[in-house]
């Protein structure tokens, strides 16, 4: 990884925070200098984020990481920017991130059992059943997964929960990509 670049785009202030908890205690297969400005970059307009953050020459290779909750979000480079970019890489956390608290409660079974005319997404359900009104923000995250090992048993169990061929959290935590 040292020879590379990564330009790490999360979904939102949970995954951030999980990324950051992560890269601080070296489990991720890069360092917080290869990030492009030494930060993980809350996911915005593709326009925005070239813009922002790729336009400028960099003398290593650029690979775009995105840490996302839907396989089916597009994310389309212009030309101009194309060149700069060997590889873009969807990490996948569907249903939502949240599904990682739900897991760690042990109640996977009972959110994924519940009848679809009251399935509600992860974050309303860690809401409403564990009554966790402020689920996404930073302070909460940290406090709540501030035994490393317990978010690291959520993402391997989430990982044996998806059968889809996609890159998981676990996969970073693996070492396993190839970038």
């Amino acid at each position: 990884m040292n020879d590379k670049y990564i330009l790490c785009i999360c979904e939102g202030n949970f995954e951030i925070t999980i990324m950051e908890m992560l890269l601080e205690r070296h489990l991720l297969p890069f360092e917080k200098e290869h990030l492009v400005e030494e930060k993980f970059i809350k996911r915005g307009s593709v326009a925005n984020i070239s813009r922002n953050y790729l336009n400028r020459k960099f003398d290593k290779p650029v690979y775009i990481l995105r840490i996302i909750d839907s396989k089916s979000e597009k994310f389309k480079l212009s030309k101009e920017y194309l060149n700069k970019v060997n590889k873009i890489i969807d990490i996948i956390t569907k249903p939502e991130i949240e599904i990682l608290i739900i897991i760690s409660e042990n109640d996977y079974e009972k959110f994924t059992n519940s009848p679809p005319e009251i399935r509600r997404s992860p974050s309303s359900y860690c809401k409403s059943e564990y009554g966790m009104k402020n689920v996404k923000s930073k302070k909460f995250v940290k406090e709540y997964f501030n035994d490393i090992s317990k978010l690291k048993i959520a993402i391997k169990t989430h990982r044996t929960y998806t059968k889809d061929n996609i890159y998981m959290l676990q996969n970073l935590l693996d070492n396993k990509m190839k970038l």
